[in-house]
C-alpha cells in the first residue's frame, strides 16, 4: 500500500459512515484503517462484515493514543488522518500527494485547504495559518511520510485536544519540510471536541505554543490571549441570556 488513511471514531457510526462513503474504493494503492475506541453495535458489524481495511476495537486513552494505533498499524509509506464526519472531498488529491512525495523525497508531508464546518459561521473555508500561534499546516488536509512519524514519534498523550498542533511543532523544529496543495480537500466535521470545548482547546493551544516555543513572541502570546478571552466572555454572555448562538443550515457538499 502507498498511502494509509486512518480515522479514529467512537460511538459515532452515521459520521463514520459519511466519511467511508466519501474514501473512493477503487483506489489500489489505498487502505483504511479504522480505530474504533466506542461500544458502538452498529460500528462493530460493519468492521466485521462491511469494512474493506483494517481496523481495531480497543478502548483507548484519547485521540492522541488512538491516531498512534492507527499509524502502528498503517501499512502505506504515507500516511493520513481523517477522522469520521470529515469528508474527502477531492480523491484526486490522493494520487496528487503519493506522486509528488515519491518525486521529491526531501519533502515530508504534502498538506491542503479544508473546510470546517463551524456550528454558528457555517461552512468556512480555511488555509493554513502562515504563523504561531494557530496550526501552520490543516492536519486533516496533510499525507505524511509514515517515516517521519517514526523520526518526530507520536501524538503526545499529555493533550486532550492540540495533539495536533504540537506534533507540527516538533515536526517544524526538526526541519520537516511539507508542499502546500492550494485546494480545499477536505470538510471537517465542526462536532468535534476541539470545538464543544474551544475554551479549553485555546488554553491547551498556549500550553502547546510556550512549551515548544512557537507562540510568536508576545504579539503571539497576547493574541492568543484574546481569543480565550472571547470565547469565555461570549459563554458568560450565552449563560445570562445575553447572547443566542444562531446554528445555521449546513448544505455539507456542494
Amino acid at each position: 500500500m502507498k498511502l494509509s488513511i486512518v480515522t479514529l471514531t467512537f460511538n459515532n457510526f452515521d459520521e463514520l459512515r459519511y466519511t467511508r462513503l466519501s474514501i473512493p474504493e477503487n483506489y489500489p494503492e489505498v487502505e483504511s484503517v479504522i480505530v474504533n475506541g466506542g461500544r458502538c453495535q452498529k460500528t462493530e458489524k460493519f468492521l466485521h462484515e462491511n469494512h474493506q481495511g483494517t481496523f481495531i476495537s480497543d478502548p483507548d486513552k484519547g485521540i492522541s493514543d488512538g491516531f498512534n494505533k492507527g499509524i502502528a498499524l498503517a501499512s502505506g509509506k504515507y500516511v493520513m488522518l481523517l477522522n469520521s464526519g470529515d469528508i474527502l472531498l477531492e480523491p484526486s488529491y490522493l494520487d496528487y500527494a503519493i506522486s509528488y512525495l515519491d518525486q521529491n523525497p526531501e519533502i515530508a508531508f504534502c498538506h491542503a485547504d479544508i473546510y470546517f464546518l463551524h456550528p454558528e459561521k457555517g461552512r468556512v473555508y480555511h488555509k493554513p495559518k502562515g504563523r504561531f500561534p494557530g496550526m501552520p499546516y490543516n492536519h486533516q488536509g496533510m499525507v505524511v511520510r509514515k517515516s517521519v512519524y517514526e523520526q518526530v514519534g507520536g501524538f503526545s498523550l499529555e493533550y486532550r485536544f492540540t495533539m495536533d498542533l504540537d506534533w507540527v511543532c516538533r515536526a517544524t523544529a526538526l526541519g520537516m519540510k511539507g508542499h502546500y496543495y492550494p485546494k480545499a480537500v477536505v470538510e471537517m466535521d465542526g462536532n468535534g471536541v476541539s470545538t464543544t470545548q474551544e475554551g479549553l482547546s485555546m488554553i491547551e493551544a498556549m500550553k502547546v505554543s510556550l512549551k515548544n516555543k512557537s507562540i510568536g513572541g508576545l504579539s503571539g502570546f497576547v493574541e492568543l490571549s484574546i481569543v480565550i478571552l472571547k470565547i469565555y466572555t461570549k459563554r458568560f454572555l450565552v449563560r445570562l441570556g445575553l447572547y443566542k448562538i444562531n446554528k445555521p443550515e449546513i448544505n455539507t457538499l456542494e
